[in-house]
């Protein structure tokens, strides 16, 4: 009796489970990876970048660390406007195209059965 009430709600589940599409799966894919890979990047960007102004300011009189620091501060810079950039032309071609990136699209392979 106590197997039948802990696997019923496996049971509900693997009943209303949708057969994955490849559409689905490029809609996960970039859900659970690319998306927070971005982040994760874009939050490295920024600690180099305070990095290299900690390093900035904390060298007095040493000039080489004052050159890594500037160095680190226009590398954290560059990464920030590149990672941004290709983000803004992404929305603005998705917006161009009217393709809506919030409801994911079943791409049917032509040779399948869906």
């Amino acid at each position: 009796m106590i197997l039948v009430l802990v696997s019923s709600p496996l049971l509900v589940l693997a009943a209303t489970t949708k057969k994955p599409t490849l559409g689905s799966l490029i809609t996960d894919t970039l859900n659970m990876i690319i998306r927070p890979l971005g982040t994760l990047f874009l939050a490295a960007a920024v600690v180099v970048f305070f990095w290299g102004m900690v390093k900035y300011m904390s060298s007095l009189g040493d000039e080489k660390k004052r050159a890594d620091g500037k160095y680190m501060m226009a590398w954290g810079i560059v990464a920030l406007f590149v990672m941004v950039s290709v983000w803004g032309l992404v929305a603005i071609i998705t917006n161009t195209l009217g393709l809506d990136n919030t409801t994911p699209t079943n791409i049917v392979i032509p040779a399948s059965t869906s």
